[in-house]
Parts: C-alpha cells; sequence; structure tokens
C-alpha cells in the first residue's frame, strides 16, 4: 500500500492485492489460479463500492483508494448485513 496522496487516502495496486490475495489462498491450502483471483478481488472490491481507478495499460496501472477505517468497516458490515448498532465506533 502506497502512502496518503491526492485524495488524502491509502492506495493499493490492484497487481499487488492480486498477489496477496493468492498468497493468503496458498497459505490456507486453497488452490487458485492468477484470473480467478483477479476476478475474485476486483468482484469484492466492487461489492464494498470501492472503484478501481487507472487502466492496466497505462503509468501504474489499475489501483484502488482505500477509504478510511470507519467507512470501510462500514461497508464490510453492510456487505455481511450486520446492523450498524452491533458496530463498535
Amino acid at each position: 500500500m502506497t502512502p496518503k496522496l491526492f485524495n488524502n487516502k491509502p492506495r493499493i495496486n490492484a497487481g499487488d492485492l492480486v498477489t496477496d490475495f493468492m498468497t493468503w489462498c496458498e497459505s490456507h491450502d486453497i488452490v487458485t489460479n492468477e484470473p480467478a483471483a483477479r476476478s475474485a478481488t476486483g468482484r469484492m472490491m466492487a461489492r464494498l463500492n470501492i472503484p478501481v481507478i487507472g487502466r492496466s495499460d497505462r503509468g501504474g496501472g489499475k489501483y484502488y483508494e482505500i477509504p478510511d477505517r470507519a467507512e470501510l468497516v462500514q461497508q464490510f458490515a453492510n456487505l455481511l448485513d450486520i446492523p450498524d448498532d452491533n458496530l463498535n465506533p
């Protein structure tokens, strides 16, 4: 993850995210391949309403700007249908 930049949000390169996910899968004995990992990470980020920015054929490629912790917790809670009153502030 890179330091906070333009919108004061940390960024993670999409390729790095896929690599980290594949490493996690391997460490948990989950068989996957790179295309499936790219698809899974992209779908999950979309479900969390974190848009992909950039293009794979330009500059640094695709990346995600990660929201602050409170917003990310809320997005996970919404994804898992956890009521707001069950979240820690």
